[in-house]
């Protein structure tokens, strides 16, 4: 899923993947993601239900109010785009001009500052445990972390996340497999229908 949904939003003509971003919170995440997947196999059923609902709970508000809070994050950084202080026009969600290669490049492949790089290291790295503990991140924490870290669109949010889950899901495949918790006779239908 995260390949073919990272190599479609990187195909398009408008900035959608930041890949440094993508490679900071991949790696962090994939350290993680492991350690955690031996977490969640150390763990009862019933605790990691529970910790699944909470999460969900907890998320489900930033979620749905994630325009109102990334608002109040421009408003504090005034006016501009989170760390990437990138002015926003009113009215519009892109970064850059359709036709501007030069401003699409510099987005592609942008290096964040210290900070920026600190944030996106802590977010792959709770987004990595709660994918190896809980089997969750990508559609929740990280699309909404990278938000709030300051990506200028919603679209690139969403192909920079599918780009830095790669990395996660298969330490976090491949450390259940080895604890004997994955059902092989599911994976390759629920890949092909994904």
């Amino acid at each position: 899923t995260c390949v073919a949904g990272s190599a479609v939003f990187f195909s398009q003509d408008e900035p959608f993947v930041n890949i440094p971003v993508a490679f900071i919170c991949a790696f962090s995440a994939s350290l993680c993601a492991g350690p955690a997947a031996r977490l969640a196999h150390r763990l009862s059923p019933l605790v990691q239900k529970r910790l699944f609902g909470l999460t969900m709970l907890v998320s489900a508000p930033f979620v749905s109010f994630k325009p109102h809070i990334t608002a109040w994050v421009d408003s504090i950084n005034g006016g501009k785009d989170g760390f990437h202080g990138v002015a926003q026009k009113e009215g519009t969600e892109q970064r850059s001009d359709p036709g501007n290669q030069d401003k699409k490049d510099v987005f592609f492949f942008d290096l964040p500052s210290f900070p920026q790089t600190l944030y996106y290291t802590g977010l792959g790295a709770l987004v990595g445990g709660a994918s190896g503990v809980l089997g969750i991140g990508a559609g929740t924490m990280m699309t909404l972390g990278l938000a709030l870290g300051g990506l200028p669109a919603h679209k690139a949010c969403i192909g920079t996340s599918f780009l830095a889950q790669i990395g996660p899901g298969v330490t976090g495949a491949w450390a259940h497999f080895r604890l004997g918790n994955v059902k092989m006779q599911l994976v390759f239908r629920l890949a092909a229908g994904s």
